[in-house]
């Protein structure tokens, strides 16, 4: 009985030490706790959770992208320009050197082809709703996130402090186990349960320790602030007393769901995914006009002749 005792009593101190070992090595930094409630939680998720940041930018983009120069109404400007030349040596003959430059200017305006433009504008605009819807789907969710993220770290706060407490109630006992067996009131077995009680108490107290920490770096990153903040949440851990009806739950649903306001914008894209294929069957009609210009340059010298003589003759010419 007393070997078994001891085994066990070995194993739990092993436990202890790699616990202790683990939450050591765990990166820890000291700072100020400050308060922090459920709104202020939120409030601070709205302003810096990246999946928010990056669906607002996207929602800008679509903003952009919204425009009768996208759907294609505005006409369209082109500028181009070339350029050549040549170079031959003759040998005895005058070198000739040519250059050409080609600048030009082309107007394209699409006056009507089969409603395409109109069927573009409407995308462009179903497609800048649905961004903001899903934009609202994201703040609905992290909101949604943190506040279970909150709830969590409380609760693993308060198993904390129960298990500090359970923690504590053992430790005295040991003591006064201890205190009985000096006293020869108590012998080695009944030490060696208390101690053992004590043990796990207190590595159930640091497996806590870790979980709490956990929950209290996902609502960190939830936030977006660095995991290493800490805070003393300040809410209480009470259930909500509300009263709710199916009906008005249900009509709450069908009114303000923004996920099915979503569906319902990618229905409507397919319908103008729909139109914007039957547009290609209609004629139509677009306006071209453009400019251009050729200039040319035609040069012939000979650097030297038998008489120490130079010949040099330049011809240009311009079309347009």
């Amino acid at each position: 009985m007393m070997t078994s005792s001891t085994n066990h009593h070995s194993l739990l101190n092993t436990f202890v030490a790699l616990i202790l070992t683990a939450a050591v090595t765990l990166p820890v930094t000291a700072v100020a706790q400050e308060n922090m409630s459920l709104s202020k939680a939120i409030d601070i998720a709205l302003e810096k959770n990246y999946n928010i940041r990056i669906t607002e930018k996207n929602v800008a983009v679509a903003e952009t992208n919204n425009s009768w120069g996208a759907a294609g109404r505005l006409p369209s400007v082109d500028f181009n320009i070339s350029a050549n030349g040549s170079q031959d040596f003759n040998g005895d003959d005058p070198d000739i050197t040519a250059g050409s430059l080609s600048p030009g200017v082309t107007l394209n305006w699409t006056l009507f082809n089969g409603y395409a433009i109109q069927i573009n504008k409407e995308r462009l605009e179903t497609f800048e709703q649905l961004s903001r819807g899903n934009t609202s789907i994201v703040i609905e969710q992290t909101v949604q996130d943190i506040i279970l993220s909150y709830y969590k770290a409380l609760l693993e706060q308060e198993k904390l402090d129960v298990l500090e407490e359970v923690m504590n109630l053992s430790y005295d006992r040991f003591q006064y186990v201890t205190t009985q067996k000096e006293l020869g009131s108590a012998v080695t077995y009944d030490l060696l349960q208390a101690q053992n009680a004590w043990l796990e108490d207190k590595a159930n107290h640091m497996l806590q320790v870790v979980t709490h920490r956990n929950a209290l770096r996902d609502l960190n990153y939830l936030m977006g602030v660095p995991e290493e903040t800490d805070y003393n949440l300040t809410n209480e851990l009470t259930p909500p007393k509300n009263d709710y009806s199916f009906d008005r739950l249900l009509d709450s649903m069908l009114a303000d769901n923004t996920t099915l306001k979503n569906q319902y914008l990618n229905q409507v894209l397919l319908e103008k995914a729909i139109g914007l294929a039957k547009s290609g069957y209609y004629p139509s009609l677009s306006l071209r006009t453009g400019v251009d210009a050729v200039g040319s340059r035609r040069k012939a010298r000979r650097i030297a002749t038998d008489a120490g003589e130079s010949i040099t003759r330049e011809e240009a010419s311009v079309d347009g």
